[in-house]
């Protein structure tokens, strides 16, 4: 599965020239850039199986997006983790690697994403 964005900046540049409010243009990209990502482990899901997800990267320290990530992701997987004692960071993809290797050892085709 590809994320494409294209779609997300037409609509926000759309809302700019229409005076929409910038929190509320923030609001609908950061609804929008989760619901990408939320598909996106639902398709991985359907070809794997694998139900756990695990939030890491510099993107989790934005309260509004990982709160939205978090929300949908539980709504539609099993197992969603985030590393709680420490930034959610690089550190934390590699202790979620350790606990589910099925996560990671995904052929890209069977993600639809080529081979």
């Amino acid at each position: 599965m590809r994320i494409g964005a294209g779609p997300l900046w037409l609509e926000l540049l759309k809302d700019l020239r229409a005076g929409i409010s910038k929190e509320r243009i923030a609001g609908r990209f950061h609804a929008g850039v989760a619901a990408g990502f939320v598909r996106a482990a639902v398709l991985a899901r359907a070809a794997t199986g694998v139900r756990q997800v695990a939030l890491s990267g510099g993107c989790m320290h934005n309260r509004r997006l990982a709160r939205l990530l978090r929300a949908g992701l539980e709504a539609e997987l099993a197992t969603v983790g985030a590393e709680t004692s420490a930034p959610v960071n690089v550190a934390d993809l590699r202790a979620w690697r350790r606990r589910d290797s099925r996560c990671f050892s995904t052929p890209r085709s069977a993600l639809g994403m080529g081979g």
